[in-house]
């Protein structure tokens, strides 16, 4: 049964950008504009599907159907799209070797199990709001939790207990847990860090992880129903002129983090919104080329 024409699909990825700066989800979601493919994300989509692998087997390393689980099969070192399977980066040598180490580490040090009642890579579908449905992969999800791998190049980065409790992605995932299990008053966040960086043997892999209230994951979910009606609004109007979209109340964060944004040239008026769509064209498609 498909969705009503109205309908559209809402990730945490899209929440998180609306709450960090209203204009980012315009021009990301709405405008649909190009952004560049910086490849921070091969790494980890590779230790993902290792991980995923290792915690589809059983206490005895074995798949559903007996056979012993194989975490490195042929062409494993390549990270592939996760919606259509082409592969689209192969990992250097050093970064696969690495991508054992840090695993290894993970298992031996006991931060990464075989939980209980755990289910991989499980596809939210609910409702959020009357006009959004999610779209969204929960890497673990417990019966009582979540876990998410998350793999960083440098550790200031990793979250703390406390921002782990404020974090976007985590309390609608805890959602889908509440939804499951409407019983539960606390459910239990996990984020499992994995180190990028090679050369750091100290930091191999960290669990951050603490419980949030029901209620504290309804209020969140509160504000995501209310974001959901503002961005549905937003997307009737492609035409609206670009600054007249409210942009973000912390412009030095929203504006510079994770590697600066990709509307920075268009918001400063380095470059005009068609300016700026032919430039990451002709990037993109140099590297399709390469």
């Amino acid at each position: 049964m498909r969705d009503p024409p109205d309908t559209f699909k809402v990730s945490p990825s899209q929440l998180e950008a609306w709450l960090t700066c209203p204009r980012l989800h315009f021009g990301k979601w709405t405008l649909k504009l190009p952004t560049i493919d910086r490849g921070y994300g091969h790494f980890g989509t590779v230790l993902h599907a290792v991980a995923e692998r290792w915690l589809d087997g059983d206490d005895r390393g074995r798949r559903p159907d007996g056979l012993p689980v194989d975490l490195y099969p042929e062409g494993w070192e390549w990270a592939c799209n996760r919606f259509t399977g082409r592969r689209e980066h192969r990992l250097q040598p050093l970064e696969r070797d690495h991508v054992r180490r840090v695993f290894e580490d993970a298992v031996e040090s006991g931060r990464l199990k075989r939980w209980q009642g755990r289910q991989i890579e499980v596809l939210m579908t609910r409702k959020v709001g009357k006009r959004a449905q999610a779209n969204a992969y929960i890497d673990v999800l417990l019966p009582r939790g979540v876990l998410d791998h998350k793999s960083l190049g440098n550790p200031r980065y990793r979250k703390s207990e406390r921002q782990l409790r404020e974090d976007v992605q985590m309390n609608f995932y805890a959602g889908e847990v509440l939804e499951r299990n409407p019983r539960l008053k606390e459910v239990h966040l996990a984020h499992l860090y994995y180190s990028k960086n090679p050369a750091d043997r100290q930091n191999l892999t960290k669990l951050v992880q603490t419980s949030v209230t029901a209620d504290h994951v309804a209020a969140w979910w509160q504000i995501f129903e209310d974001v959901v009606d503002r961005m549905a609004a937003l997307r009737e109007q492609k035409n609206r002129p670009w600054f007249e979209v409210q942009g973000p109340t912390d412009y030095a964060k929203a504006c510079n983090q994770y590697g600066g944004c990709d509307f920075r040239s268009v918001c400063t008026r380095k470059e005009s919104l068609v300016r700026y769509t032919r430039r990451v064209q002709t990037i993109t498609q140099k590297g399709t080329k390469t």
